[in-house]
């Protein structure tokens, strides 16, 4: 799933071991953030939905 998101073997980024107290799941969770907060940047992201819902006071 990373390599298809654009990370190229995201272990080899720390080396061989995480930080301590890091698990494989923290580094899939980073990877993920960091592509989350790609998309705008590139203008890849999508609102849903498309016409955001407004609150009226008291409705």
């Amino acid at each position: 799933m990373l390599e298809r998101l654009g990370f190229v073997a995201p272990p080899q980024l720390l080396g061989t071991k995480l930080p301590k107290g890091a698990r494989s799941d923290d580094l899939l969770d980073a990877c993920i953030a960091c592509w989350t907060a790609a998309r705008p940047a590139v203008g890849s992201a999508l609102v849903t939905p498309t016409t955001p819902h407004s609150a009226t006071l008291g409705g």
